[in-house]
């Protein structure tokens, strides 16, 4: 396809600050005493705000991890992790038999839980005890920092998101993950590690941590094979 010319001009102005303050900039200026950006759109990405497209090319010469990986997602996502995660079993096994015997209300004023949101409800969490046999698992909460949580694999129970598709890797099986940012963009060096359990999102610096499994396994139904766990690498 031959180039086509441009069709027009595009401007951008960022305005940042409290809501009275954009007011009486709108009030004061209009289209033509705003002090715009010119912006050159360029391919593929034809971005309408300014950007730094220095080292853009060396970038573009690097892959996504979703090229190199076929299965990852962040960490696990509790919503409550003063209650889901926990430094010994002791101490998660006290809050597991509480939760279980205890009226919701009950519970939630003895341990001063937060209100109910969208991803996660006190009482589901406590069916989720109740009815699925959870697992008590070490999980990678922080660098170097293991700690304990209570997995089922059931979205929005004990957990918000714990993200089964990739625990299930993790739990009672030999693997290595590594954890990653897909994209940094608070100015820090780019940070990863490697561990041998399930991570918590925010298991490092900042933002929401991405962990791919180096081994996917598939649980055997054939007999013959005694239901073995066979794994392919991701």
């Amino acid at each position: 396809m031959a180039k086509q010319d441009k069709l027009a001009q595009v401007f951008h102005y960022d305005l940042q600050g409290k809501r009275e303050f954009k007011y009486d900039f709108l009030n004061e200026n209009s289209i033509k005493t705003i002090e715009w950006n010119t912006l050159e759109p360029n391919e593929p990405n034809y971005f309408l705000v300014k950007k730094n497209e220095l080292g853009v090319k060396e970038y573009l010469n690097g892959f996504s991890t979703n090229d190199l990986f076929k299965l990852g997602s962040s960490g696990i996502k509790t919503e409550r992790d003063s209650l889901v995660i926990q430094f010994t079993k002791k101490e998660l096994e006290y809050y597991k038999d509480d939760l279980i015997i205890s009226e919701v209300e009950e519970f939630r004023k003895k341990h001063k839980l937060m209100p109910d949101g969208r991803d996660w409800q006190l009482k589901l969490a406590q069916d989720d005890l109740k009815k699925n046999n959870p697992k008590l698992i070490k999980i990678h909460y922080r660098p170097f920092d293991i700690r304990f949580t209570i997995y089922s694999g059931k979205t929005k129970g004990f957990q918000a998101y714990p993200r089964k598709d990739i625990t299930d890797n993790f739990v009672e099986k030999e693997n290595l993950g590594l954890i990653h940012l897909r994209q940094n963009n608070v100015g820090k060096e780019f940070v990863t590690i490697i561990t041998n359990i399930m991570t918590e999102k925010g298991s490092l610096v900042c933002g929401n941590y991405y962990i791919s499994p180096l081994y996917l396994y598939n649980e055997s139904t054939d007999k013959d094979l005694f239901n073995t766990a066979t794994r392919t690498p991701n």
